[in-house]
């Protein structure tokens, strides 16, 4: 009988099966190896991607934060001018008025009476506040016929208060002794002036 030693072939195959079972890992592990690549390559260009975006973005908020602060600026002057133009119209409409009040008060004075100083409150104060006068007159009782007659225009004149009286020496330009007063008249009737005006 015949003997036949099956060791080798045995040994044969199974060389052979390692050798299989290494080429598949190696391959395998080759796979992996390239995929972790492939995986990390998209990874890093979708990140480059991602911040030219963000870069973008910022870029453009940048842009829009500029034409924000143009939008502002461009609000503020806007205003600043609608103001203006609120206090040009009330100029406009209280010249005639000051016109008509400094008539009335010009009929008022008598002859022997005279305005020396003027004082008006300012456009936005007009409604409220007093007009002070100072003056002279030759005679007591014509600053009293001066209020009187002021008094009479109840269309511009309310409140007339006579706060001095003083008699004076005769001097170079009024040769003879006079009279020097001080009074405040409220004024009716003034222009509303927009806020923010004067």
């Amino acid at each position: 009988m015949i003997k036949i030693n099956l060791l080798p072939v045995k040994e044969a195959r199974k060389r052979t099966t390692i050798q299989n079972q290494l080429v598949l890992a190696v391959v395998a592990l080759l796979v992996v190896v390239v995929g972790v690549f492939y995986v990390a390559y998209m990874r890093k260009k979708e990140i480059s991607h991602l911040n030219n975006t963000v870069a973008q973005k910022q870029q453009r908020l940048k842009d829009l934060q500029e034409v924000q602060k143009k939008v502002e600026q461009f609000k503020k002057d806007n205003e600043n001018l609608t103001q203006k133009i609120g206090v040009i119209a009330g100029l406009e409409n209280g010249r005639d008025w000051y016109l008509q009040v400094l008539d009335q008060m010009s009929e008022a004075i008598p002859k022997e009476v005279w305005v020396d100083e003027l004082k008006t409150p300012t456009a936005k104060d007009m409604s409220k506040g007093f007009w002070e006068l100072k003056g002279g007159a030759l005679e007591k009782d014509q600053i009293s016929n001066f209020m009187s007659n002021m008094d009479k225009k109840t269309n511009y004149f309310s409140v007339i208060s006579l706060k001095r009286v003083e008699r004076q020496k005769a001097t170079v330009e009024i040769n003879v002794p006079y009279y020097k007063y001080e009074m405040s008249v409220q004024i009716k009737g003034a222009p509303q002036v927009q806020p923010g005006a004067g």
